[in-house]
């Protein structure tokens, strides 16, 4: 605190400070009268130490809601030093030297405890500011596994490799975050697994070297463990079984549940949080890319905006190298931004030659092929074509294929979400029950569910809306989709009714539920 207000410790000559640009002459010349009123020489005041003074601020703070927080103490001490102290702080010549708290504790109150928060509000602002713009999630691309499941059965899952397209496709990926970012710092943390430690070298490489800050290996956002081998046995166990139990609370065998990721992802955004609104050190970066699994995405979003187990089932799972971008607002918290984001999708020209059916050439002719999820680019042309020709009209029938030679791949970004060029929106379904008031129900698939305001059950006109569906021919929703035998928790039916002071005419609802005998309206 002295280093930042320009003074030293010990006896040398010291400039008086410059009036407080938020005080006027009248305020000072207050705040003066004040100090000499408690019969404290200004000498005295300069004597105190740091220590002195935060005791004493924290015992004047006792019975104004506790203890404050630690970082008012530093900011408090920074206002007393700068509008008390003419002399810089030393320490006392003795233990014994008497000192009266109480006086030092008037002071504090009369002249800080009133503006408590206005501290806050300083310490937000610093906050927004001094947070990285941009938080880049972005899943590993296209991995072994992810074209032979029975890769799983041999190699442990930290080891399995991105294959050739998965690597093109990291490459796309840091093109499509350098121009994202420009000039700007920024800063990775980084799955130690082998799949996604290739992803975030490829897109290091694409990057200036000179703007990207400390790669964290970060253990906490791995991908959930599922056991050292994934076993054709295990596999079919997990199909057969997780959609009963459910992605959040599955447990695979000597493995971890999606809860058990979602307490360490956790732990990982208190450090996070802590680095990023430390006051002491300004963050040198930018942005920070978030370098995971799918999976470990959703739940690293899950703790973020505070979204349910239920909510969490909803969101589906990006794909290889889907980027979701976090992009702070004007308060310093983040939101998503989609048209940041997006997925690459690899494309490229193939070269066909032919022959008739009587073995005469024909003219060769060029097709686009689309890389999917399950095919390495790398992969032998010709037998892929042989086994997928009926995808291309332009191939003749009759026509024998007898080479096909493979361009570059380029990419397009698309919205995953909606299939058009650019974007990255993060998707999510799920299916309710509607209650009309003719008696019937229907169960239809909410769209886009998390676009929906928290808490989402008692948005019903949003959530109508989303569906289509008249407002005044529902009389419920069942947002757990009939989950329940019996009567249904009110905790999960949202019942409401139109009242005569025309309430639900001006947007609102009024949400009644019976709870022990007590009608209870939200």
């Amino acid at each position: 605190v002295m280093s930042m207000l320009g003074w030293y410790e010990g006896d040398e000559p010291q400039p008086d400070p410059a009036l407080p640009e938020e005080w006027n002459q009248a305020e000072w010349d207050n705040f003066t009268a004040q100090v000499k009123e408690y019969g404290i020489a200004w000498s005295d005041l300069a004597s105190w130490t740091t220590r002195d003074l935060d005791n004493a601020i924290a015992e004047a703070t006792v019975g104004k809601g506790g203890s404050i927080s630690a970082f008012r103490a530093p900011l408090l001490r920074r206002s007393l030093l700068r509008h008390v102290l003419v002399k810089p702080p030393k320490r006392r010549a003795s233990q014994e030297d008497p000192r009266n708290y109480a006086d030092l504790q008037q002071i504090v109150k009369q002249c800080l405890m009133d503006n408590l928060q206005e501290f806050d509000k300083i310490r937000a602002e610093l906050v927004a500011q001094r947070r990285p713009k941009y938080l880049i999630f972005v899943r590993h691309g296209q991995s072994m596994a992810n074209c032979d499941k029975a890769v799983w059965c041999t190699t442990p899952d930290n080891r399995i490799e991105l294959t050739n397209y998965g690597c093109a496709q990291a490459r796309e990926t840091g093109r499509r975050i350098k121009s994202l970012l420009g000039k700007t710092q920024t800063t990775f943390h980084v799955s130690p697994f082998t799949r996604t430690t290739q992803t975030a070298w490829e897109i290091v490489q694409q990057l200036d070297r000179s703007l990207v800050g400390p790669i964290h290996m970060e253990s906490r956002i791995r991908e959930q463990e599922f056991g050292n081998f994934q076993t054709s046995d295990i596999q079919k166990e997990f199909r057969e079984i997780r959609p009963q139990v459910g992605r959040y609370w599955y447990r695979a065998a000597n493995g971890e549940s999606g809860a058990d990721v979602y307490e360490r992802v956790g732990s990982w955004w208190h450090t996070l949080l802590s680095m990023m609104d430390n006051l002491v050190e300004k963050p040198e970066y930018d942005s920070v890319v978030i370098v995971t699994h799918g999976l470990t995405m959703r739940l690293l979003l899950m703790w973020y905006f505070r979204w349910s187990p239920e909510t969490f089932e909803t969101v589906w799972n990006p794909e290889n190298c889907e980027m979701w971008v976090l992009e702070k607002d004007h308060i310093g918290n983040y939101k998503p931004a989609p048209e940041k984001g997006g997925a690459p999708r690899g494309k490229r020209q193939l070269n066909l030659k032919l022959k008739d059916p009587q073995g005469r050439d024909l003219p060769a002719i060029e097709v686009e092929q689309k890389i999917g999820e399950r095919m390495d680019a790398a992969a032998d042309v010709l037998p892929w074509v042989l086994e997928n020709r009926a995808d291309y009209d332009e191939i003749p029938q009759d026509a024998e294929i007898v080479a096909a030679t493979a361009g570059e791949i380029t990419f397009d970004w698309h919205n995953v979400s909606q299939g058009d060029a650019v974007g990255g929106k993060i998707r999510s379904s799920k299916a309710v029950t509607l209650h009309f008031k003719d008696g019937s129900k229907e169960s239809k698939v909410i769209q886009d569910y998390i676009a929906i305001p928290q808490p989402r059950s008692l948005h019903v006109r949003e959530t109508l809306a989303a569906l289509d569906v008249a407002f005044s021919s529902v009389e419920a929703v069942d947002f757990w989709n009939g989950k329940f035998s019996g009567p249904l928790p009110n905790h999960c039916y949202t019942k409401w009714h139109e009242s005569a002071d025309g309430v639900a005419e001006s947007g609102y609802i009024t949400r009644q539920a019976t709870i022990d005998e007590h009608t209870v309206r939200t």
